[in-house]
């Protein structure tokens, strides 16, 4: 029986399954800000999106991880796409940290 091994691409590939997550978390804590009148669509882009069609906004919100995921493997040099993936991780964890921080106050002040 072969022992796992963890790899740097295996765990890399592990984050941009989080970021993935996170992307759909960070539409899903948006869409419900915007509804409760709590938060606006700081995005442009994205806040067109939202305001033509749910399905074109949270498409666009997870697409571009979705599809990081799926051509990583192929990517030859990996050092610069790792430090993205790296940072791309940390900034969306804290962008969902900060949804939860003002669901919670939203939540308390109610």
């Amino acid at each position: 029986m072969k022992p796992n091994i963890m790899t740097k691409d295996n765990t890399i590939q592990r984050l941009i399954g989080w970021i993935i997550l996170f992307s759909l978390t960070d539409a899903l804590f948006t869409h419900m800000g915007i509804q409760f009148e709590v938060v606006e669509e700081a995005n442009p882009f994205a806040k067109i999106l939202f305001e033509a069609h749910l399905l074109l906004f949270y498409g666009f919100k997870v697409a571009l991880p979705i599809i990081l995921y799926a051509v990583y493997p192929k990517i030859k040099t990996k050092r610069m796409v790792n430090r993205g993936v790296i940072i791309c991780f940390i900034a969306y964890l804290l962008v969902n940290l900060y949804h939860v921080f003002w669901i919670g106050m939203v939540y308390y002040l109610a």
